[in-house]
């Protein structure tokens, strides 16, 4: 029962705890990708978080709004414009509806400009009436002696009185922006009271730009420099795709916007950046125009006039100006975003090192695989791979210890034993890795100072130099006093076969405290063989 609650338990918890190692590869090709990934990661960083998105920054709230109105100082001087009682302006769309016999007058501006009015948020300017007079009766019912259904009747008077509002265009239509920016650079953003200019843009139709005058984001201009900023030219100009879009069969003359109406779209932008990747700066408006090309009219209420019984309904022809605020893209600095944007670039340096990590581990052969073996070793092998470093240093100046070896071992000391394929493999992959560590002058043998420090690293005492050189002997196969791979694979090979055998085992270590030590050295091995040095 404790073993099978053992069991259970054991695979509940963790056996090993993956520590993380500092370890370094310095093949060529590995360095080069490697600084190449950093390059190239560092630039997008730089490219992506700090400049295209911005990522330190917030879009701070703007409240905007814009107020137009005509200046009453409107000159009356200037002679009647050429549209004035000019035939060829006249236009019947239908026998109900025509435009001919116009003249021109100079109205109040209550009723050439208007605000708000039929669109909200919108401008009304007026270059075009037309009047209806109309008198009312009341309606009696003479069978019922009672007051007929809907109310009084109307009936016209004469026809229709229309007019041109004389020289519209000159008429000077200032625009207002109000611009509002919490928390800009540390302070609350008037645009009608900072000292900071800021650039208004208008983008026109044809995709042109061009950058206006202001005072306090007060725009001045004619309506006919509006009309000319929307690319219309002039409210007279006439053409075949004027005639087209406004006209039907059967109708006479040339379509003129001055009779016809228009409606004029200017979108607003509030930014601080230009493009994608420019870095925030100083406030400017961009007003994008553009044309909707319809009939645009709009009804007065009727009015008596001084004739008794006698009312006038007028209908208004004219340009309706819209303003629109686009989704505004002020960015300010944001400490949080900013902690938020070092995470993630905190995040993007580390998933690119574990890719770069992955490549090297995969795409590199042979190499890869001893990479990878390499640096998954047990800790136990860097502290053992530690211990040999800092021991081969302080054996050059140790004094040496003399052990006798026993007249015995002047033979092999080793009995050959049967061997076995599969632990042949893995002892001839361990003496692959372990090897280049002992081997500190790289010349691919052990000496007796190299192989001192094998031993002592793996029994965790101290060994002699003349020790180390007597069994170093009894194993040299081609007498050169220095152990080779090939050589110290077959010594170990023959080593594990031995200590299979408990009683050999015994019998051997007995013989001499050297005979000892190479028992010791191999059951070292081969616990790292069987457990990768987890003990």
């Amino acid at each position: 029962m404790p073993a099978t609650v053992y069991k259970i338990l054991s695979k509940l918890f963790l056996q090993e705890v993956i520590v993380p190692v500092q370890t370094k590869i310095s093949d060529a090709r590995v360095v080069r990708i490697y600084n190449t990934a950093l390059i190239v990661t560092t630039a997008l960083a730089g490219l992506f978080f700090v400049f295209a998105w911005k990522s330190w920054a917030v879009a701070t709230p703007i409240m905007t709004g814009v107020n137009m109105w005509i200046d009453t100082s409107v000159g009356s001087d200037f002679p009647d414009p050429v549209y004035c009682n000019n035939a060829d302006w006249d236009y019947k769309y239908s026998a109900t509806w025509t435009y001919d016999n116009v003249k021109c007058t100079k109205p109040p501006l209550d009723m050439v400009f208007l605000k708000g009015y039929g669109v909200p948020g919108s401008f009304w300017v007026s270059s075009y009436f037309s009047h209806k007079f109309s008198e009312s009766a009341p309606c009696h019912n003479v069978d019922t002696n009672s007051t007929c259904t809907g109310g009084d009747l109307s009936t016209q008077i004469g026809v229709r009185k229309n007019e041109y509002v004389s020289g519209v265009e000159e008429y000077v239509l200032s625009s207002q922006i109000s611009l509002s920016v919490p928390n800009y650079h540390g302070e609350n953003y008037d645009g009608r009271t900072t000292k900071q200019s800021v650039r208004i843009i208008i983008i026109k139709p044809d995709g042109s730009s061009v950058e206006v005058e202001h005072k306090k984001l007060v725009i001045q201009k004619t309506i006919g420099e509006w009309i000319e900023l929307f690319g219309l030219g002039s409210l007279d100009k006439t053409s075949e795709n004027l005639n087209g879009l406004y006209g039907v069969p059967g109708d006479t003359g040339d379509i003129r916007l001055r009779f016809t109406g228009i409606n004029l779209y200017l979108d607003m932008e509030i930014s601080n950046h230009d493009s994608y990747f420019e870095m925030p700066g100083d406030i400017f408006i961009k007003i994008y125009l553009s044309v909707d090309l319809n009939w645009q009219r709009t009804t007065y209420p009727p009015v008596p006039t001084s004739l008794d019984k006698r009312i006038r309904s007028t209908d208004a022809y004219g340009m309706r100006f819209v303003w629109k605020t686009k989704e505004t893209n002020v960015l300010v600095f944001s400490a949080g975003d900013t902690a938020i944007t070092v995470l993630d670039l905190f995040v993007f340096f580390n998933v690119t090192e574990v890719i770069c990590i992955l490549v090297f581990m995969k795409c590199f052969g042979g190499d890869s695989k001893k990479w990878d073996r390499a640096r998954r070793k047990h800790i136990d092998n860097f502290v053992d791979e530690s211990a040999v470093a800092n021991r081969s240093v302080g054996n050059h100046s140790k004094s040496q210890r003399r052990m006798t070896m026993p007249a015995s071992s002047s033979k092999k000391v080793i009995p050959r034993k049967k061997k076995n394929a599969e632990l042949d493999e893995r002892i001839f992959q361990f003496v692959e890795k372990i090897f280049p560590v002992f081997d500190q002058d790289v010349d691919g043998a052990l000496n007796p100072i190299e192989v001192q420090n094998m031993f002592e690293a793996f029994t965790k005492h101290d060994v002699s130099v003349e020790v180390c050189t007597n069994i170093l002997r009894s194993i040299d196969e081609d007498s050169n006093a220095m152990i080779e791979p090939e050589e110290l694979t077959k010594f170990i090979q023959d080593g594990i076969q031995l200590i299979f055998n408990e009683k050999s085992k015994k019998e051997y270590a007995a013989k001499s405290p050297t005979h000892k030590v190479i028992i010791e050295f191999f059951v070292a091995v081969d616990l790292r063989l069987k457990y990768g040095g987890r003990r």
